[in-house]
């Protein structure tokens, strides 16, 4: 019980000379202070009037308002708790009384709060979500570094040099801000051990929801107990006569709770408060200056309490004194995994989570996008009715454009700067398409601001403002460059005056629109044209199968293609050689199973495993494929043990092994009489697993090794010296992918006329049906 000793507040009666009748409400009012006062005015024998008359001259004595103010007597007990402290600084049961009477407040000042708090905080609705979710639900732990990638110094040469290590490893689809990540840390572990906290994020990176998350939880004493939290959007703050600062605007939100402001001014003083700012980049420009001077007064004035803001990386100029700063970090595969775990049971479908998770992992290009939490919000709305995406993935790419470059902002009543938003959303579409254009071969996709601002000042150059206007050019082009950076995180800076786009996705996506929205037919053939030059790198592919599903008619695109792979052969007599085997080879093959397409998916088998020394998933479609594989790979085992050191003898010990195994195989799998009884005279002639096979392998490996090539030739055709050299394995292994790119193209939501398809299956070797290589 909170008790201040009756013998002090008897004093202090007497100091403020209150009469008889005043002194004993006085006394009894503060010596229980969380008795009501009708149950005081019991204790006192008299009627709640005539208590609350008595009392009104108290509250007058020790100037507090006796009007219709709630928590007049918590205010007379913190006032006499005040001077008992002071009067008693050393005394260890006074310090109890002032923490447990704090304790007490913060926790009646969040009860009385939480109403506002879960109105502002408890739900999010973005996008085109039919009703809101409760942000507990749905709240994914956030990942923060300290590292603010954007302000840390590279030469744009060093960085190429990184990322084409990176692309060395195959991770083709990384996201470069990754790179410099450094150490990451739980969101909510940085605001236990930091009270000032700015943290800065790209569109839909998650501030809001992790800002909304602690408010909430804060509320309940679950996070950071002791503590009341104050959510302010600035965004609508800004909105508010300019007469009433920070602190005012707070005390009128909580009057509308009941908690007077003398309450709010008591735990700003014991630094009980967690000011939640958030938006510092949704504010308008001519506000700026003003809202940064109320958050830098309040922060200064109350330095001891908790503040944590909340702002767009791009807009971050202002430095706040004592502040630290840290990056929300795109989220990584667990965080996608647990969010969509999340999303699908709020919406009482959890079956669909491995289904979503599956499909993505599947697709690099929207795995990379699911990185971002609102893109991978707008997935799972997409995936939750079909449990697909989009066959024409395209689509799914506009789509979430339009949420980066218009709904988001929209959906929350954000004013941008007014250049920029002047330009419609298919002008700020045909402005990245030509940054993506002029930025996409070189360097990696990196630019430095040079190029994005030569790209923009060509493009508004042109445009009717700029004809009338020419003098403002200039200022538009910063205003631009500035605010597409800051707005729609579709380009990032990811080291100090070095930029690239977001998402490796949304920069081939730019470019191929560029390329689809050339409108000349004549022009549009130069492009393509120009395209097909890259059809054998890696970096295009992606772009390939972009512009195929988004050009009305791609006849042209699959000729050049089909042009680039005759080529390849037409420069190698000895690649046409193996294509004619290739094709002889998989017309052979027969299977127990009822198989449509059988011949591609020989086609695939037998150039893996003749190419790329490797078996694939459909060996199990066909008895030949199982047998031939077991064939193929005792003659590489058999030539490598003919060719290795004979000091390697664990080495050769294994090989042998394994050699006298697969021919066990080989004969079990073999249906062919003659076959069996070569294989089993040539499995007789190799030594016994138990004796030292090196010396026999040394003098007899490359005879035996030859023996088994001509018999597998002559009764499975397989096991061919090809003699191909690198130059020649390369130009094959160029030949299969620009092949299965054509395939990726035919299979998409490309429209072709059935006369380029018939002459596309006419005359390609490895068909156009749907073929899996993994």
């Amino acid at each position: 019980m909170l008790s201040i000793p009756r013998s002090y507040l008897e004093f202090i009666a007497n100091q403020n000379h209150l009469t008889e009748l005043q002194k004993e409400a006085f006394v009894e009012r503060l010596a229980d202070i969380e008795l009501s006062d009708l149950v005081v005015a019991k204790i006192l024998n008299i009627s709640r009037e005539r208590y609350s008359s008595r009392m009104t001259k108290v509250y007058k004595k020790f100037n507090i308002s006796s009007g219709n103010t709630p928590g007049k007597s918590k205010l007379l007990f913190f006032k006499v708790l005040d001077m008992y402290q002071n009067a008693y600084p050393s005394d260890k049961q006074v310090y109890e009384i002032v923490n447990n009477a704090i304790e007490i407040l913060v926790q009646e000042i969040q009860s009385k709060t939480r109403a506002l708090i879960n109105e502002k905080c408890g739900f999010m609705q973005i996008l085109d979500m039919s009703k809101p979710i409760e942000v507990e639900d749905i709240f994914t732990e956030v990942k923060i570094t300290k590292q603010i990638l954007s302000k840390r110094r590279i030469e744009l040469s060093d960085l190429v040099k990184i990322v084409q290590q990176r692309h060395q490893t195959n991770d083709l689809k990384f996201n470069i801000s990754r790179l410099f990540e450094g150490v990451k840390f739980s969101g909510l572990e940085l605001v236990e051990n930091y009270s000032k906290l700015i943290l800065l994020g790209r569109p839909g990176a998650g501030k809001t929801t992790f800002l909304k998350y602690v408010a909430v939880f804060a509320n309940k004493s679950e996070i950071l107990p002791g503590y009341v939290p104050i959510f302010i959007s600035l965004k609508d703050f800004q909105n508010q006569d300019h007469q009433i600062d920070l602190k005012e605007y707070i005390e009128n939100e909580l009057i509308s709770c009941e908690v007077n402001k003398e309450s709010f001014e008591l735990l700003l003083r014991e630094a009980k408060i967690l000011f939640l700012f958030d938006g510092l980049d949704e504010v308008r420009k001519e506000n700026f200056n003003r809202v940064i001077r109320l958050i830098k007064e309040i922060s200064q004035t109350y330095s001891k309490n908790r503040f944590i803001i909340t702002c767009r990386l791009a807009a971050s100029e202002y430095k706040f004194e004592n502040f630290l700063e840290a990056e929300v970090c795109e989220f990584t595969k667990e965080q996608i995994s647990m969010f969509s775990k999340n999303w699908f049971a709020t919406k009482k479908s959890p079956q669909k989570t491995e289904k979503f998770i599956n499909r993505i992992s599947k697709d690099e290009e929207i795995s990379e996008l699911a990185t971002n939490p609102l893109l991978l919000t707008l997935l799972c709305m997409v995936f939750e009715d079909s449990e697909e995406f989009p066959k024409n993935q395209a689509e799914l790419y506009q789509e979430g454009l339009d949420v980066l470059l218009r709904k988001w902002d929209v959906s929350r009543a954000v004013e941008r700067p007014e250049t920029y938003r002047k330009l419609s959303k298919n002008k700020k579409e045909d402005l990245l398409s030509k940054i993506a254009y002029a930025t996409f071969e070189k360097d990696e996709g990196l630019f430095k601001r040079r190029t994005i601002d030569y790209q923009i000042r060509e493009y508004i150059y042109n445009l009717p403002r700029s004809i009338s206007s020419p003098e403002d050019v200039e200022l538009d082009c910063n205003s631009v460059l500035d605010s597409m950076i800051a707005q729609h995180g579709l380009i990032t800076e990811v080291a100090k005056d070095i930029f690239s786009f977001s998402h490796r996705t949304f920069h081939e996506y730019f470019v191929s629109l560029k390329i689809v929205k050339t409108l000349d037919p004549e022009e549009q053939k130069k492009v393509l044209e120009s395209l097909a030059i890259h059809i054998t790198d890696y970096r295009w592919q992606e772009v390939f199968s972009l512009v195929s599903c988004m050009l009305p008619n791609a006849d042209y695109l699959i000729r050049l293609i089909k042009h680039e792979i005759d080529k390849i052969v037409q420069e190698n007599k000895k690649i046409d050689s193996f294509l004619d085997w290739l094709n002889e080879k998989s017309s052979s093959v027969k299977s127990s199973k009822s198989i449509g397409n059988l011949k591609a998916i020989s086609q695939v088998f037998y150039f893996n495993l003749v190419i790329r020394k490797r078996t694939i998933k459909t060996q199990t479609e066909s008895e030949d494929f199982i047998l031939d594989s077991e064939l193929v790979t005792t003659l590489n085992v058999s030539i490598s043990m003919h060719n290795t050191p004979l000091k390697e003898a664990d080495t050769l010990l294994k090989w042998h092994k394994d050699i006298l195994s697969l021919m066990r195989q080989c004969i079990e799998h073999n249906a062919s009489a003659e076959l069996k009884e070569e294989l089993i005279k040539l499995k007789e002639k190799l030594p016994s697993k138990t004796v030292d096979s090196r010396e026999w392998w040394a003098h007899n490996g490359l005879d035996w090794s030859t023996r088994f090539r001509n018999v597998i030739i002559q009764y499975r055709n397989i096991g061919h010296d090809w003699g191909f050299v690198e130059s020649e394995i390369k130009a094959l292994k160029e030949y299969y992918d620009v092949n299965k790119l054509l395939s990726i193209c035919l299979h998409g939501d490309c429209y072709v006329s059935r006369e380029v398809r018939k002459e596309i299956n006419a005359s390609t070797l490895l068909p156009i049906e749907k073929y899996d290589d993994g």
